[in-house]
């Protein structure tokens, strides 16, 4: 000892680090052995005040990044200078390793499996608002029938002599203008229900069906009716600017028509019209702030496919709107400007038109904004996300995700480096992330834990492969190689040669080894080859990018 302390003067600091540190490593295996406790009362927390999108994000963050706090742990804990004078340390992490990956994916898959039962009872929920729809569809198209049997026509003469407003007409009108209202109500309600719930769209295919049948039916019926309307208002127009001895005789009868058309026609008709429009827009104006909240679930959730069709629904179903209700005005007021010196029109539609070409220009102007972050955040977020996966990742490869042109992705790739808020650069067609913090685990990667026993002769290896991350791996092909005294008891061991189809996200493989030691060959081997004593289980299988990935692991039979 007194020759080993003259040689080496530090050794009592050196041991006193070594085990400080080997302190350290115990308490912080204490500290893990409590996660999944912790992790369990947190997520009993979601449970219990659910709400539907959060807890899925909260259950894959907090699982992913207890994944990562071990992975960094086990890399360290493996790189220790000193492992073989913490034999039974490490021994105890390989065990506690395993059972809080364990803990954690039965605690994952209860929590997933009732977030799948919430998801359900959702779904039926959203099924019983459509089939509440489709009741209020068929209500529709039952009283537009009633319409249709009454056949209401306008009737007028080239002389106006025949023209009168009676009750029934009247009635019509009013009955008309109802059916209008929930016509409108009815498409804001379902548009607003389908954008809302995008990622369920499927759902939706037959309502829609039924709906765009019926909706079509009754605007081509409006478009004539309005077409009516406006010839109604022509004639009246034309036979206002004559100045002729038959005008002058039915001067009394035309001034009460024209009053009675005026108000019912064009004033009630085309206000019904701009008032329903002016508050569609405004409540699509108000929805846009709810979309933003929709778009980051879907964009926490890596759902970027949804994303990107709620934006381009959203954007679609708002311009068609739009370009009917300019349709619609134009079918009764027409593009040239007529009645301009006219008082009624002057004070009771003008101003409603100029309202709603206000309120028109304001939703454009807001979509156009909303577009534009949107995209942008999409495309962020897209790009960060694959990176992750592959770094680095050609150009034309991550454009091919994304749905772009090369071009067009460096020029929004850049303008991010630009405003810093991505840390990366391109060389070569190449985009580099020079630093990436992620609470997604990178795909290349599967956990893979194994346990080694010994009784007699006999070695019995356990091993499991865990796929921490929510994609999904496939086409799996695992080779086990051993060392040459070694023999596998094939009756009580999985195949030396195993095949797997898939490894869903969070779910584990197990499979294991009863291997017997052959004494006589162990004597006969090579003392002076390091892998003399190594078992090589190579890995191979496909990303959810179909990828191939190989992983090859070196198990020592005598270390941990």
């Amino acid at each position: 000892m007194n020759n080993i302390k003259s040689n080496f003067k530090e050794i009592d600091k050196t041991l006193d680090r070594i085990n400080n540190e080997l302190i350290i490593f115990q308490k912080r295996i204490i500290k893990f052995q409590k996660i999944p406790a912790l992790f369990r009362e947190k997520l009993n927390s979601y449970i219990t005040n659910f709400k539907f999108h959060n807890t899925e994000i909260q259950l894959n963050r907090k699982y992913n990044k207890i994944l990562k706090k071990i992975k960094k742990f086990d890399n360290i804990i493996n790189q220790f200078d000193y492992r073989r004078l913490a034999f039974d340390l490490i021994e105890e992490w390989e065990d506690t390793k395993i059972q809080i990956i364990e803990e954690l994916s039965i605690i994952k898959s209860f929590i997933s499996e009732i977030c799948e039962e919430k998801k359900s009872e959702f779904l039926h929920n959203l099924e019983d608002k459509l089939k509440l729809l489709d009741n209020r569809i068929k209500l529709l198209k039952t009283e537009f029938d009633y319409i249709k049997k009454k056949k209401f026509e306008i009737g007028f003469d080239s002389k106006l002599s025949n023209l009168s407003v009676n009750k029934s007409e009247n009635e019509a009108f009013v009955y008309i203008t109802q059916i209008r209202r929930k016509l409108f109500k009815l498409d804001s309600e379902i548009r607003e229900l389908l954008i809302n719930n995008v990622e369920f769209d499927e759902i939706f295919k037959n309502l829609l069906r039924t709906w765009v049948s019926i909706k079509i039916e009754i605007q081509e019926y409006f478009i004539d009716l309005d077409r009516k309307i406006k010839t109604m208002r022509d004639n009246l127009v034309d036979y206002y600017k004559q100045d002729t001895d038959e005008k002058v005789s039915n001067i009394e009868k035309f001034d009460d028509i024209t009053n009675e058309l005026r108000f019912q026609l064009l004033q009630g008709h085309i206000q019904s019209i701009l008032t329903e429009r002016i508050e569609g827009i405004k409540n699509i104006s108000d929805n846009l702030e709810s979309l933003n909240s929709k778009l980051e679930y879907l964009i926490k959730t890596n759902d970027f496919s949804d994303g990107r069709k709620l934006i381009d629904m959203n954007s679609r179903q708002i311009l068609n709107f739009l370009e009917e209700t300019d349709k619609q005005i134009e079918s009764i007021v027409g593009k040239e400007k007529f009645l301009e010196d006219n008082n009624v029109f002057n004070l009771y539609v003008r101003p409603y038109i100029a309202k709603f070409n206000t309120s028109k220009e304001s939703l454009i102007n807001r979509l156009n904004n909303f577009i534009r972050k949107s995209e942008d955040k999409l495309h962020l977020n897209q790009i960060k996300y694959y990176s992750k996966v592959i770094n680095p990742i050609k150009l034309d490869l991550l454009g091919n995700y994304l749905n772009l042109e090369t071009e067009r992705l460096k020029e929004i790739t850049l303008k991010f480096i630009n405003k810093n808020k991505i840390n990366a650069k391109i060389m070569n067609n190449k985009l580099y992330f020079q630093q990436i913090d992620s609470d997604l685990i990178d795909s290349k990667e599967i956990f893979f834990f194994k346990n080694i026993k010994t009784v007699g002769n006999e070695i019995y290896l356990n091993c499991k492969l865990t796929n921490p991350c929510n994609l999904e791996f496939k086409d799996f092909q695992i080779s086990l190689k051993v060392p040459t005294y070694v023999n596998i008891q094939r009756k009580e061991s999985f195949p030396k040669y195993l095949q797997l189809n898939k490894l869903k996200p969070g779910k584990a493989f197990k499979f294991n080894y009863i291997l017997k030691v052959d004494k006589e060959k162990e004597l006969k081997k090579n003392l002076f080859d390091p892998t003399a004593d190594e078992i090589k289980l190579e890995l191979f299988y496909k990303d959810q990018f179909n990828n191939n990935r190989k992983t090859t692991k070196h198990i020592d039979l005598f270390i941990p």
